[in-house]
């Protein structure tokens, strides 16, 4: 063989492992590529979200609600005030009776009755509605009598005062 051949078959040899290795390297630059790409992509997609929430703005949005909120809190309590220095003396203001027997008790206590017992048990009436028999004083007096309930709200009232019973 010729040295001259030989050399050059070295040489194309030693060019092809070098284009081989050349070769793999340049599709390893190219997967890092496709992952940069990728990163690329997401970082847009994030400067995308940033922009579009800065544009809604949501913290003014909270910071009007808040202050609409604190301005209708301070409007409610000066109402309240005033409605407090409307009520005449030493009356309290009572919420509504929140059960049945709270508004049978306020019902006979309109009525100027007080010590109150009812006799009636509420959860055995069907739907609330029915008679619920009661005793009570007025000035000292024992009274005995029933209230109709419809629906848990008193409709009407029969009462008797105790010695009425006797001759």
């Amino acid at each position: 063989m010729d040295p001259l051949l030989a050399a050059l078959a070295l040489l194309v040899l030693g060019l092809g492992f070098i284009g081989f290795g050349l070769s793999r390297r340049l599709d390893r630059v190219r997967a890092d590529l496709a992952r940069l790409d990728k990163l690329d992509a997401l970082e847009k997609r994030v400067e995308a979200l940033t922009a579009q929430l800065e544009q809604s703005d949501f913290g003014a949005t909270l910071q009007s609600r808040l202050a609409e909120f604190t301005e209708a809190n301070l409007r409610l309590a000066a109402a309240l005030a005033e409605l407090r220095q409307r009520l005449p003396a030493g009356k309290a203001f009572k919420p509504p009776a929140s059960t049945p027997s709270d508004a049978i008790r306020e019902h006979l206590a309109r009525l100027g009755f007080d010590d109150v017992h009812l006799l009636t048990d509420l959860e055995s009436l069907p739907e609330l509605s029915g008679r619920v028999v009661f005793e009570a004083r007025r000035r000292g007096v024992l009274h005995k009598g029933y209230v109709q309930l419809a629906a848990g709200r008193v409709q009407s009232e029969s009462v008797q005062s105790a010695y009425a019973a006797f001759p």
